[in-house]
């Protein structure tokens, strides 16, 4: 079973407080005698790492007006698998209130669903699926779109191989208004964790987190930087050390020299996992 505790995300705020998603098993009715269901929380505690409050997500659904998504739920397990959390600044909020500043925007993988949490009424105000499966890591944008990696979204139908891509989704319009899903030479996939980042070029970086691989796409959808992972396991080496996430910082974050290799090519941090995927 998976690990109880904190998980997946947080944030940390400009007064050092921490928003984290946090999870416990626990005996609820609809899971049945002998079963408890894993129950994603928003946890918020302070700098020194004491609790504050929690806001349960699965109470938030179940008490809104999308508690349908609900409808197929498997209670006896990790019903929700929140993986990613963003505390709204109130970007959008004139156009959609559900984005107010205090807000919590969350990914729920299991149901394949982005949504709002409002941390004062403990409920969901938005909720969205249906063009992404078991998605990760959106981002709210300056231009006021989402940034999201969807795990397992296309198939290519010469081969039935199923494949990842990275949307740009409008809110508002609920459209997607830019997506990057490899080609059938070079498709790209992974079934779970996998990012996307926008770079300050508008060059999207994707963390293709099982193939052990980072590259770095043009809106154009053009490759112009790519890291697959040397490491590897296994009798025929055919194990890959996979990669959870890959940023890239700004030239001024560390100090080094700019005739270094490193200088020259930009500063980035990888975050590995022991996890093994076919490569």
């Amino acid at each position: 079973k998976p690990e109880l505790g904190y998980h997946h995300d947080f944030r940390v705020m400009d007064d050092g407080t921490i928003y984290v998603l946090y999870r416990e098993w626990e005996p609820l009715p609809l899971a049945g005698p002998g079963h408890n269901t894993l129950v994603d929380y928003i946890m918020i505690l302070d700098a020194d790492g004491n609790e504050l409050r929690r806001v349960s997500i699965l109470s938030a659904l179940e008490r809104s007006p999308y508690a349908t998504m609900l409808h197929s739920a498997d209670y006896t397990d990790d019903i929700l698998h929140t993986n990613s959390i963003q505390v709204l600044d109130g970007q959008l909020s004139d156009r959609l209130p559900a984005f107010r500043a205090g807000n919590v925007l969350v990914c729920i993988a299991t149901l394949s669903v982005i949504a709002v949490v409002d941390m004062n009424t403990e409920q969901v105000v938005w909720a969205y699926s249906g063009k992404w499966e078991f998605p990760h890591d959106p981002k709210l944008l300056p231009d006021d779109t989402m940034l999201i990696f969807d795990n397992r979204g296309p198939f290519w139908h010469h081969t039935l191989r199923p494949a990842s891509r990275v949307k740009a989704f409008d809110p508002i319009t609920r459209e997607v208004v830019w997506e990057y899903t490899g080609g059938r030479n070079r498709p790209f996939y992974s079934s779970t964790r996998g990012t996307a980042w926008r770079l300050p070029n508008d060059n999207i970086l994707i963390t293709e987190s099982e193939k052990g691989r980072v590259f770095e796409v043009t809106r154009e959808k053009d490759i112009v930087w790519e890291y697959i992972n040397p490491d590897r396991s296994g009798d025929d080496q055919h194990l890959i050390v996979s990669i959870r996430e890959l940023i890239r910082y700004p030239y001024d974050y560390v100090k080094f020299n700019v005739s270094s290799p490193i200088g020259a090519a930009g500063t980035y941090q990888a975050v590995m996992s022991s996890h093994l995927s076919e490569n």
